[in-house]
């Protein structure tokens, strides 16, 4: 029923949301290498970010069956789904693939300048300082819009009682 499945759908991601930004990902980044960490990362996001996304939708979508159409929707719950939407759709059309595509390529230039990006500050050249600059910018929105989008999925627990 609409109800059960209301609940499956948000459970998978505000389980998701919950396990990645607070277990899964700390947890990863202190114990590997950066660089492959940040591998992994850019193989999970797309589809942590395609995910919350989707849900959101799928989850609108089940509110609308559950009220027997488009008409006199309830405005809460579906103005609170599009917080995540909205936020993991950024992150996925925009965000993660820039903040991925400028990870690698700092990687490259680590290699080829022979430094880490976090060890050696001292040493890095004025370009890796401004691939980290960059770097830290993307990725902070991201967090933002993540941590936008957990808050949204506690906030729809609570109001839709799911």
């Amino acid at each position: 029923n609409a109800a059960s499945t209301h609940l499956t759908l948000w459970a998978a991601l505000f389980g998701g949301h919950l396990w990645h930004g607070f277990i899964g990902g700390p947890v990863t980044f202190k114990a590997l290498p950066r660089q492959t960490f940040g591998l992994i990362q850019s193989k999970i996001f797309p589809i942590y970010f395609a995910a919350g996304t989707i849900i959101p939708a799928a989850l609108a979508g089940n509110i609308a069956y559950a009220n027997g159409g488009f008409n006199d929707l309830p405005t809460l719950p579906l103005s609170i789904l599009a917080v995540p939407f909205v936020a993991n759709l950024i992150n996925w059309v925009y965000l993660g693939p820039k903040a991925t595509k400028l990870m690698f390529e700092r990687h490259a230039q680590e290699k080829k300048e022979g430094v880490d990006a976090h060890k050696d500050k001292d040493r890095i050249s004025p370009k890796i300082k401004a691939m980290n600059k960059q770097f830290a910018k993307l990725h902070g929105f991201s967090s933002l819009l993540n941590l936008a989008s957990f808050g949204a999925l506690l906030i729809h627990g609570s109001v839709s009682g799911s």
